[in-house]
This record gives structure tokens, sequence and C-alpha cells, in this order.
């Protein structure tokens, strides 16, 4: 296992002969067994013996503890591990959780291990492979304004946070997909709200044509530990207020934006597990070309043809 981890759970079985799916013995007196890293070595109690002859089969996940009230579990036969009850961690108000992606859990399932030593005796160390089960999300502002633009209010509104796992994971290399992973029963739809600049968010400048560039992005959330969901049947909103130079479109009042992230070519429709999900969110003003903004813009000067007058008339002296 990589080392962003220190715990993970495992179960062992072995048989006879070649197949698993009746009379599969468990290799651990307890299932699972918790296996920590102390200075950088792995173990776990009292440890269990190879038994010559035999064929085995081992399933992991990580961490070792997901959380209350979340039960996990092996089954040799259908080769699949079953996680229940998992929910995203975090602190809610008013159906509003507010950001904070260190309590999240990064829930992973490690890809099957199978050592058969009927013919070969082998003892050595096993090495498990782990992959993500959950999606990292983040989502960043900038702008192209001449304006400086300051976030007051960040939500990513209709994100389910609950749901039960059930992952089949093969051994690495197999011609198939070694892991297959899905999420159901999911639940607890909630908002979250994004951390917010405490620097107002500024355009890179003018390039050419005078024309402003995008500037540095600002992260409001960044690495969000979510469970896998589809956005098909259900719209992922972003909501958002910020003002303008200091002012909104009301004088003192905040610019108030919904967007539809789910929909339309600026994102995906569905959060996939083991992927990095990066919303990008660029907020441009008018900057004084007729549209909304607070620009005091001198037009084109001109000047009309003389007129003809009246001739005058005059003496000289």
């Amino acid at each position: 296992m990589e080392k962003d981890g220190n715990t993970f759970g495992v179960w062992g079985y072995y048989v006879s002969g070649e197949e698993f799916t009746t009379g599969a013995e468990n290799v651990f007196a307890s299932t699972p067994i918790t296996v920590t890293r102390t200075n950088d070595v792995w173990g776990y109690g009292e440890a269990a013996k190879w038994i010559p002859n035999k064929n085995y089969r081992f399933y992991a996940y990580a961490p070792a503890s997901l959380g209350a009230d979340v039960t996990v579990g092996s089954s040799v036969g259908d080769n699949q591990v079953t996680i229940e009850n998992f929910k995203v961690v975090g602190t809610t108000d008013n159906g509003v959780m507010a950001y904070a992606p260190a309590r999240h859990i990064d829930a992973l399932v490690a890809h099957r291990y199978d050592r058969d030593i009927r013919t070969a005796f082998d003892n050595s160390k096993i090495g498990l492979t782990f992959k993500h089960i959950l999606t990292n999300v983040n989502l960043k502002f900038n702008t192209t304004s001449k304006y400086e633009i300051e976030l007051t209010k960040v939500q990513l509104k209709g994100v389910n946070t609950k749901g039960d796992a059930t992952v089949t994971p093969d051994v690495v290399g197999a011609e198939v997909d070694p892991m297959v992973i899905t999420w159901a029963n999911q639940a607890v739809p909630l908002a979250f709200a994004g951390a917010l600049n405490t620097d107002p968010i500024v355009s890179g400048g003018e390039g050419e044509n005078n024309i402003n560039v995008v500037g540095e992005s600002f992260a409001s959330m960044e690495n969000m530990l979510m469970i896998p969901q589809n956005f098909e049947a259900k719209a992922l909103v972003l909501d958002i207020e910020y003002t303008v130079g200091g002012k909104g479109e009301d004088g003192d009042a905040t610019f108030k934006r919904e967007v539809q992230l789910s929909n339309g070519q600026n994102s995906t429709n569905s959060w996939v597990a083991g992927t990095r999900i990066t919303y990008v969110i660029t907020i441009n003003t008018a900057n004084g070309d007729n549209g909304n903004s607070y620009d005091i813009v001198f037009g084109v000067t001109t000047t009309p043809d003389f007129i003809d007058g009246t001739n005058g008339t005059g003496s000289a002296k």
C-alpha cells in the first residue's frame, strides 16, 4: 500500500483445490484483521502461518476504520468487498456542510491478491495494490475582469453524501476490468459551503488588443473526497455571490449567480471513482463595453459640420 495511510483491513481465504466458491477457510482467526504501519513496517497481532499445499486469496480495504456505522465485508465466492452506510464526514448546519477536506476519509479497496503454493512454497511478503473508490472534487475561480472580484458565498448544491459500495476487485493485470466499483442507495443530498478568499480575485492584466487575460485561479474547494454519483437525473448547481470592485449590481449589494455544472459543455454528468474533477469558473464583467458595469465611459466624440449662417454687416473706420 502507498504511504498515504497507516492501516488497512484484510481478509484471507484458502482452499485445497481451484474453486473458492465453497469450502474456503479463513486464514486469520478474526476477520477482517487490522494491519498497522509502525516505523515503516506493516504488522498485525499474532502472525498467521502459511500452510503448504494450499491456494490462497486475499481482499483488503483502507483505512481499517471507515467511520461510525460503516459495515465492511467480503464475499470470497462472489469476489466482492462491500461497504455499507459510508458517509462523507463534516459538520452540517441546515443542510449545508462546511468545507473541511481534512476530515474526509479516502476510501480504498485493494486488487485481489492470489497466491497458489500447492506446487511451489512461497512465504514472501504480500504486496497489495490499492485503488481509490471515491472522486476527488475541486472548484477554482478566476477572472478576466479589470475589477477586483471578491467572493462572498460559494455553495455546491445537490451532492449525495451517503451510500453503499460494492467492489469486485480482480487481480492486477486481469484482461477484463480489474476492479468494478458500484455505488447504490445514495441519500442525504447536501450543499457544500466553499472557502472564501481573503484577497480579491484579479485578472492577469491586458494581453493582445487590450483584452484582459485570465488571472491566477483561487481554489474555493480542493481535494474533496466525494461519493461517485451521476447528475443526469439531478442537478449539480453552483450558487455564488460576489462583489465587483467593492460594489454589486444594486450599489452595495452583491452579484448572485447560479451555474448548473452538470449541464452543457462545461462539465461532466458523472463523478467517477478514482478520478479527479476540477471545475474552473471564470467570472467576467462588462468592463465598460455597454454591459452592466461601473465604468464612467466617454464614447467617440464628434463635431458636426459648420452650418451657414446669416451674412453679417460691418464697417471699417
